[in-house]
């Protein structure tokens, strides 16, 4: 009901009127014309039926059969609506049927033997609406009624409506064919030869891609002169778990091309069939074969097309690569590749899969759908390595449709899962992610100029530099550089060269002097061991266990303050690629050892990779983390371990697939990623690596008198004290070792027998990374050097290098027999380091390690401790306690090594802090994988991010949570040294107070870079301080001037000037934007405290805020601490770009 005016309406559902001209062979009541238009036959076939409301639209079925409508469309029904009202006159609209009458009837009461007044006369419908203006409609309520009747205006015993639906019949011609019988008799006999009706599907399945349609033929047994319409329902798959075309998958068209209007087709008269052609439409969806079933109305019979995205040609394979990794949680040390080739049209991929070394034996794989920590069988696969299995993306467990797997497999969420008797619920496991690669190799185009900067730029990109390259920018570095760039004419290229050349002793320059982590924790040892020993103190121990833990403490001092930052950091990302890690019991133990091992990676930054592998091999430290340490040759029943073998190839030279010289993955003729070795291969070579142990030991266990090693089967030694066996290389045993000839096919290096242990490993480390001469024949593993530069490249600059840049230092590998030094060079000064372009991309930059996005921020700040570094060099007091006295005289040149002043950072075990402590990786795999993908729209655009493994809820917040901590009363805990505070300067004697551990960022407004970056608007008498003697106290113009210099100097540092350079323009600090985050974070560090150093407003009673010294310092330095937190856990100081 509806009032306007004062005059109600109320519109009743329309009634209907009918002729009995129509056809009905079934004397049912209704034109069989309308219930084969709209398959509608159930629909009226009994009372109930005939009451029912089918598509909702409040008429009922038999309604709408009567009124020609369809009864399963809600918009296709009788309707009155309003138009207008203008005074009594009422102007309304109704939907009409072609063919049908429409009139409509006024009333002012219902009942019974109401009478109802008709307004105008019917009118046959030949529109498909119709507009009608009530006039003169009384005050009060009126009730009204549509009238829709047939008519049948050439008597030929069809309405009009129903020749409007077949094509070649006159509603006003009884006989529309003149050949033949009057229509009536026409219609009658194409009923019986709709019975005899067939529809097929011919041309196969229709392509997308390939714009290949098929067709649908309905064909009728005899041709007659009158054409034949025939009606037809379109639907999907019967099965609700498969595909199903929409109206979106294709375009319908007859034999002429043109489009055909929806359910229904024309046998032209004089044939026996005709043509429904489907065009598929491309689209950019992935689907699997989506099912189109047409549907003779009112029969079974039905014909089905699939559409597809593209035919399944070798071109349209796209590949999917998992790398199998060992199941966090067991001891496996089992690796292995699994690649599926998926078939164009997406609905079977075949998965070949290699593996080895798994804990137990084999039980089972599987294909699993990945969900968060929990996974679910997909597919089982038959036991062993697989060779183009097929596995169907078929719906299964709660993954209730096929669409829905392969949208899983895009999205990184499908994984392949080798399960053993020993992990039943998984050994290794790896999640399959899109790849490509190729058969032939195309060198990729040269890299454009790397552009010049100047000013804001020049600043940010010598911050992204360092970021790169370093443990962290600072003021220091900053302007050391920046004056560099200046001394070069501008050339920060060329600045940025020299700078390296100086960090590595790179072309013939003297390199900064080192520091040694084994030197300093020898030193370190040595003084925690004498002030425990000091009689009387509280801390004293006659034995006293100062445990591994200055390794650790080390590393921070190292990272924190050396000043060749470059090796430091180069020899972290070597660290780890080349993983050994203290979660390993024996080694955590031997702390010197595990240094000694360190340094070795820092030096051998600056030498060949040739170098460094061959050392790192012989390192006893590796050989306890990966098994090769006393590792004999099989007497018959034991067989050599084969773990370092197998690491040696996988993680530290050549991967599990060959790659072309950019990266990308060297493809069989089958379109299969081509292994680098096999299990065989393994064995083999774990022959070559037999016979090793230590070279030397210390005499008694006891003493620092070293003496050769003659027993291949000598004990690890004591932990924590003597260690030169483990400072020492290995040495072979040729007792122990496999002299016999050893083939290795796959891999594809043969040693002939008769060689002794060194011979051996040279020809296996001489074939992985030796370059003689880059003009020279390949003689070695050609993958090795851009298999590992994508590592470092990685470690250094972007999660996701393209080719080209791979390809670029290859070459450089190439030219200098694969000197790192050289090989990091190219690295950081590459175009795609260097210009700004490719920061644009999505998918350029990496995620900060936390461990290194906490040592940047520490030393951005000027992090100190209050525990000189230059105590460790007493070599009064100290010597006499160290384990190795030759080591520790070192000390003294090692302090030169470090500016003065140099503190220590005493900083205890940082998993749950920060998510990482140094040299303390779950396993030889490093913290997080190199290819990691988080599944979703990453994982679907290939793209990696490998520290987002680690970031899991908890492990951001506590991270970032570090910074508040720095930034506490005393600074962030450290541990403290024996005796420390006491007042006892003889049990005390370096005079280390309570807080002598902590390590706090520089708030002293003099010397603080950044404080001072906000002085220098606030403080205009120069007296490092805020108060009411400076012209701008009190003043917001100026503070919010200082706050975003202070803002915009840590965005500089923290996140190389990101966050101004994008968000910078058009700020106002009256009307801060809420979509800005600078403005946002200028904003919340302006008003920490609210202002109480500017308006009293929060401390009326002491309003004159010039005599309040201490709390304005405090509230300038809470304006650092949150600046720096807002900055440094935003995106933009998260992620380095």
């Amino acid at each position: 009901m509806k009032t306007f005016n004062k005059l109600t309406f109320i519109f009743l559902c329309s009634l209907f009127d009918q002729v009995s001209a129509i056809v009905d062979e079934n004397n049912n009541g209704v034109s069989d014309i309308w219930e084969q238009k709209y398959s509608a036959s159930a629909l009226v076939a009994d009372p109930e039926m005939r009451a029912k409301d089918s598509d909702y639209d409040g008429c009922p079925n038999i309604l709408e059969a009567h009124a020609g409508t369809d009864p399963l469309d809600p918009s296709s029904s009788p309707k009155i609506n309003i138009l207008s009202i203008e005074g009594n006159s009422v102007s309304v609209r109704y939907p009409t049927e072609i063919g049908k009458r429409y009139r409509m009837f006024v009333s002012s009461t219902l009942g019974s033997n109401v009478s109802w007044r008709g307004i105008g006369s019917a009118e046959l419908a030949s529109t498909t609406s119709k507009a009608v203006v009530l006039t003169d409609q009384t005050l009060g309520t009126a009730f009204y009624r549509l009238e829709i009747t047939d008519e049948d205006s050439d008597i030929d015993g069809l309405t009009d409506w129903e020749e409007q639906q077949l094509d070649g019949f006159d509603p006003q011609n009884r006989n529309s064919f003149a050949d033949e019988e009057h229509d009536a008799a026409v219609v009658a006999a194409q009923q019986q030869q709709r019975n005899s009706l067939t529809i097929s599907q011919s041309g196969g399945d229709a392509y997308e891609k390939e714009n290949t349609n098929s067709k649908f033929i309905i064909t009728r047994a005899n041709a007659s002169a009158a054409p034949l319409t025939v009606f037809y329902d379109l639907s999907g798959h019967a099965d609700p778990s498969k595909g199903s075309a929409s109206t979106d998958d294709y375009v319908l068209k007859d034999s002429n091309g043109d489009v055909l209007p929806s359910g229904f087709i024309c046998i032209p008269g004089g044939m026996n069939s005709v043509e429904i052609t489907v065009d598929p439409e491309l689209d950019t969806e992935q689907e699997v074969p989506e099912t189109l079933t047409c549907t003779l109305t009112n029969t079974n019979k039905s014909a089905a097309i699939r559409i597809c995205d593209a035919e399944n040609t070798k071109a349209n394979r796209r590949l999917f690569v998992a790398r199998l990794n060992p199941v966090s949680g067991t001891k496996s040390t089992g690796s292995g590749v699994a690649a599926m080739l998926l078939r164009g049209d997406n609905e079977v991929g075949f998965v070949t899969m290699s593996f080895s070394g798994l804990e137990g034996v084999q039980t089972g794989a599987h294909l699993q759908y990945a969900n968060v920590d929990t996974q679910t069988n997909l597919d089982s696969l038959p036991g062993g390595q697989l060779s183009n299995h097929p596995c169907a993306l078929s719906a299964a467990q709660f993954l209730s449709t096929d669409q829905q797997v392969l949208e899983a497999l895009l999205l990184g969420s499908i994984l392949m899962n080798v399960e053993s008797d020993k992990n039943i619920n998984g050994d290794i496991r790896g999640v399959f992610v899109p790849s490509s690669g190729s058969e032939v190799f195309v060198a990729p185009a040269p890299a454009p100029a790397v552009e010049s900067l100047t000013n804001g730029d020049l600043d940010r990109d010598i911050i992204r530099f360092l970021t790169q390259s370093t443990f962290g920018a600072t003021p220091e570095s900053f302007h050391a550089l920046k004056t560099m760039v200046a001394n070069h004419g501008g050339d920060r290229m060329a600045a940025f060269s020299a700078y390296i050349d100086s960090n590595l002793g790179l072309n013939s320059v003297t390199p900064i002097p080192s520091p040694s982590l084994e030197v300093m924790v020898y030193a370190a040892d040595a003084q925690e061991k004498y002030l425990a020993s000091i009689e009387g103190s509280p801390d004293y121990k006659a034995y006293y266990n100062h445990g591994r833990h200055n390794r650790r403490r080390g590393w921070w001092t190292m990272t924190q303050g050396a000043q060749d930052q470059i090796r430091q950091r180069a020899g972290f990302a070597l660290s780890e690629i080349f993983v050994v890690s203290g979660g390993e019991s024996v080694i955590n133990n031997r702390q010197y050892g595990m240094a000694n091992y360190y340094d070795m990676l820092n030096t051998g930054a600056s030498g060949t990779y040739r170098d460094l592998i061959g050392n790192i091999s012989r390192h006893p430290v590796m050989g306890q983390y990966l098994s090769a340490l006393r590792n004999a040759k099989s007497d018959g029943v034991v067989s050599p371990d084969e773990n370092y073998a197998r690491e040696i190839m996988q993680l530290f030279s050549i991967g599990l697939v060959h790659l072309h010289e950019d990266g990308s993955l060297k493809l069989s003729s089958a379109g299969l990623p081509i292994p680098t070795y096999d299990q065989d291969d393994i064995s083999e070579l774990a022959r070559v690596f037999t016979g090793w142990s230590f070279s030397v030991l210390n005499s008694l266990n006891r003493s620092s008198t070293i003496v050769p090693n003659t027993n291949f089967n000598y004990n690890l030694g004591r932990a924590y004290t003597y260690q030169d066996q483990w400072t020492n290389p290995m040495k072979n045993f040729s007792a122990y070792h496999d002299t016999d000839a050893k083939d290795m096919p796959t891999l594809g290096l043969a040693i002939s027998s008769g060689g002794t242990g060194d011979q051996d490993l040279d020809k296996v480390l001489d074939y992985l990374g030796k370059y003689d001469s880059p003009k020279a024949p390949y003689t070695n593993h050609q993958t090795t050097a851009p298999f590992i530069i994508r590592r470092l490249i990685q470690r250094l600059v972007t999660s996701n290098p393209s080719n080209g840049y791979i390809y670029r230092v290859t070459q450089v590998w190439k030219n200098t027999n694969g000197h790192l030094g050289q090989v990091i060079k190219a690295i950081l000064l590459d175009y795609e380091a260097r210009s700004l372009q490719p920061t644009l991309a999505a998918s350029y930059g990496k995620k900060k390690e936390p461990i290194i996005h906490v040592s940047a921020i520490m030393r951005a700040l000027g992090t100190r401790s209050e525990i000189p570094l230059a105590d460790l060099a007493d070599t009064t007091n100290l010597t006499a306690y160290a384990y190795s006295p030759i080591k520790y005289a070192m000390i003294t040149g090692e302090l030169a090594k470090f500016p003065a002043g140099t503190t220590r950072f005493r900083m205890g075990n940082t998993d749950s802090s920060i998510g990482q402590t140094p040299l303390q990786a779950p396993s030889v795999f490093n913290y997080f994988l190199p290819d990691y993908s988080p599944s979703g729209s990453v994982s679907t655009n290939g793209v990696k991010a490998p520290e987002f493994q680690i970031a899991t809820e908890v492990n951001a917040i506590n991270h970032i949570n570090v910074i508040p901590a720095l930034f506490s009363t005393h600074g962030r805990s450290g541990s403290e040294v024996p005796n420390q505070n006491e007042a006892n300067p003889a049990h005390n004697p370096y005079h280390y107070g309570k807080y002598a551990d902590h390590m706090q960022p520089n708030r002293d407004p003099a010397s603080s870079h950044f404080i001072q970056k906000y002085l220098a608007i606030m403080d205009t008498n120069g007296d490092n301080k805020v108060n009411d003697l400076d012209t701008t106290f009190n003043q917001p113009v100026f503070l919010y001037a200082a706050t975003a210099a202070l803002v915009d100097e840590l965005d500089l540092y923290l996140s190389a000037g990101t966050i101004k350079n994008r968000f910078g323009a058009g700020y106002n600090y009256k009307t801060p934007r809420a979509n800005n985050p600078r403005d946002q974070i200028i904003e919340a560090v302006a008003k920490t405290y609210q202002f109480y150093d500017d308006d009293g407003v929060s401390d009326p009673e002491h309003a004159n805020f010039s005599t309040h010294e201490k709390r304005q310092l405090t509230i300038l330095t809470q304006r650092l601490k949150y600046a720096v937190y807002l900055i440094g856990s935003s995106p933009y100081g998260m992620i380095q770009r």
